[in-house]
């Protein structure tokens, strides 16, 4: 005890002396900035290995418990020290003390952690970092009876961590919070979430654009495990909606508008995961939230639903197609990529792809914008557009090869024409250069295509705004110089691919699509034009679906390593269309697995892991049966062998990503082997 005592007060009065007043004292000999740095990290190790005796822990003494708090406080307050060896050796002997007590004492760690915490805002950025961190990791052990009292002593602290403006706070905090609220979560009542989550709104207009993304994963944790996450949700989804329809046209909100496009992205993510668990939860909310004066008073308690992701999705194609700032724009498009990718959220994709005459309803939103803004026109069609689309068809005498079915337009095809005609292409169909649009502009408009093919492919296929079909028009971005772009655009073209063989196989004629690629991967295919009388509308399509194979391919054989990543990866999803496709399709299935192997020398490490992925996910009972019924084999060894090989020389690959990998795919390739050699089924 007499040695803990007389280490902490040396370590005390080392903290709170200079090296200008020893100086002064005639004790520079002794206590240098080197020695006292030794000298510090002597005792601090002192310190742990007393606390961590067996005799004192077992000891039961009233004075250790004592000792015990100022050593971990004295032991956090070093972690903020100037000095790096000091503060690392403060961490380590953190390190050592948790471990060791926690299976003595763990309440009483528990108790310590949480101390530190709540002495927030008094404790060092990285003191409060340490202690968060160690508290989330033993919150998962904390005692029922303890976790509604652990909470209302460190409420305060959270909602004060909000308010912290150093960066080394902020970078982990959604990490400890997930720990953290996944035990605490369900004890907080309606009054402390609105506070905690009003305090991490107030950063979504910060400096730091660290902060604001810490803060909006935080407000979303914190949704995630409240009691009445649709609910919570609603009122951050409301809440968010009317800060953009309040800033979005001022030049000094530019922070506000990007901190909340973040929120809704996070929360459009977090409800496309876990809808059905929180529709589940929901069923049993027994009381409102008292959330905020945004929502009515006769709503506050009802979940979110269809009509604020409507809301959601007209105020951020509003900012996306209007706004000038180019950081604005590329985080307004990143939401509506989230949007869409999970379009299937309260049916929403069912909404963009209706032709029902006024199948979606004006909001408080579009209204105000048509206000504000007389020219304004929305994203989603309307009564009046469908009125006029269907006068102007009775008035105008079109070809009946090149008359788009405009009476069947969708929400969807009109969001495909904005974007492009926005960002990718000119009025004359060539693409606009990049001083124009940005690069990565094009490359978010790309996914966001992506997402709108699998709701709606005839959009692709149909145009208002140019001559022929759009999709021809962006085959040209396969030759951009930027190989970001490239990639974007072969991941478009797997997904337009998938869902036009979907069309072509429900329609009888697919089986002439077989007569353009039996004696090549493709059979110069050329793109009939809208101008022929003689051609019908499959043909086109099959004289598209040609070119886009065709483009796809050179995609997949760049000369650049990151393309060739990008296409092995949409080719994991377009391979198992193809293969179980018709006699054509398959044949081209097998071409680009041929070019999919040759990249198993690539230095590249992703390529390597994304091709190991892609064999991971081959059903070669389908490659198998192609070898024996139709004879591709073009080697003397199987598909499935040839694979093998391939995976075993990625088991000694220096890099641990691609060993990982491969080590998953060869035991899935072990179980296909003994499955094809003991089957029976192929044979029949």
């Amino acid at each position: 005890m007499d040695k803990l005592s007389k280490s902490l007060e040396v370590l005390k009065l080392l903290s709170t002396t200079t090296s200008e007043t020893l100086v002064a004292n005639n004790e520079k000999s002794r206590f240098d900035p080197t020695s006292i740095s030794k000298e510090k990290i002597h005792h601090l190790n002192n310190i742990t290995e007393l606390l961590c005796s067996s005799s004192l822990i077992k000891s039961n003494n009233e004075n250790y418990f004592k000792l015990l708090t100022a050593s971990v406080e004295t032991l956090f307050t070093t972690c903020d020290e100037n000095d790096y060896d000091v503060r690392l050796a403060a961490e380590e002997n953190l390190n050592k003390l948790v471990k060791n007590l926690k299976e003595a004492n763990l309440t009483r760690i528990q108790v310590e952690l949480h101390r530190i915490i709540k002495r927030n805002p008094n404790v060092g950025p990285r003191a409060l970092k340490g202690a968060l961190w160690r508290f989330a990791e033993l919150a998962s052990v904390i005692h029922p009876k303890k976790i509604r009292p652990f909470f209302e002593h460190l409420s305060a602290a959270f909602y004060s961590i909000a308010a912290r403006p150093e960066d080394i706070v902020h970078e982990k905090l959604s990490e400890y919070y997930e720990l953290i609220f996944r035990i605490l979560g369900r004890s907080i009542n309606d009054k402390e979430i609105k506070e905690l989550l009003l305090a991490y709104l107030a950063n979504m207009s910060h400096e730091s654009a660290l902060i604001r993304r810490s803060s909006a994963a935080c407000i979303i944790i914190i949704c995630r495990y409240s009691r009445y996450p649709m609910v919570i949700a609603r009122f951050l989804m409301t809440n968010a909606i009317d800060q953009l329809l309040e800033h979005h046209s001022e030049n000094d909100s530019t922070r506000l508008i990007i901190g909340y496009l973040g929120l809704i992205k996070n929360l459009i993510q977090l409800l496309g995961i876990n809808i059905e668990e929180f529709q589940s939860s929901s069923i049993n909310i027994q009381q409102p939230l008292n959330t905020s004066k945004n929502i009515d008073s006769n709503e506050q308690y009802l979940p979110i639903s269809i009509r604020q992701i409507i809301e959601c999705v007209d105020i951020v194609c509003y900012i996306c197609l209007q706004h000038n700032d180019h950081n604005v724009v590329s985080s307004s498009l990143e939401t509506l990529e989230i949007i869409l990718k999970y379009s299937n959220l309260f049916d929403f994709d069912q909404l963009l792809i209706s032709t029902q005459t006024g199948s979606i309803e004006e909001t408080r939103v579009s209204q105000g914008l048509k206000t504000t803004y007389p020219t304004y026109q929305r994203s989603f069609i309307e009564i009046n557009e469908q009125q006029d689309i269907l006068l102007n068809k009775m008035n105008d005498e079109l070809d009946s090869t090149s008359t788009i079915n405009n009476e069947k337009r969708t929400s969807a095809a009109k969001f495909v024409e904005q974007l492009i005609s926005k960002y990718i292409l000119n009025m004359d169909g060539t693409i606009k250069s990049d001083d124009e649009s940005r690069v990565s502009i094009k490359c978010a408009t790309l996914t966001c295509l992506s997402y709108l093919s699998t709701i709606d492919p005839f959009a692709f296929f149909d145009s208002f705004d140019y001559p022929t079909e759009i999709i021809t028009y962006l085959l040209s971005l396969r030759e951009h110089g930027d190989p970001h772009l490239r990639g974007a655009c072969a991941n478009l073209l797997a997904k337009v691919i998938q869902t036009t063989v979907h069309l072509l196989t429900i329609s009888p004629p697919i089986s002439s699509l077989s007569n353009s690629f039996n004696n090549s991967f493709i059979n110069q295919c050329s793109l009939v034009s809208i101008d022929s009388q003689e051609s019908s509308r499959l043909d086109i399509q099959l004289g598209i679906l040609a070119e886009l194979l065709s483009t796809f391919r050179l995609c997949l054989n760049d000369n650049n390593a990151r393309v060739i990543h990008v296409s092995l990866n949409a080719l994991r999803t377009l391979l198992p269309v193809l293969l179980t496709n018709s006699h054509a399709l398959t044949i081209i299935a097998i071409e680009l697995l041929e070019d999919s192997i040759q990249h198993s020398t690539s230095s590249y490490v992703l390529a390597k892991v994304a091709l190991a992925q892609l064999i991971g996910e081959i059903d070669f009972r389908i490659l198998t049966y192609l070898e024996q019924q139709q004879q591709l084999k073009k080697t003397n060894r199987s598909w499935l062998d040839r694979c093998i090989d391939i995976i075993l020389q990625f088991l000694t690959d220096e890099d641990t990503r691609v060993r990982q990998v491969a080590a998953s795919t060869f035991a899935n390739s072990l179980y296909w082997k003994n499955e094809l050699e003991n089957s029976s089924l192929l044979n029949c």
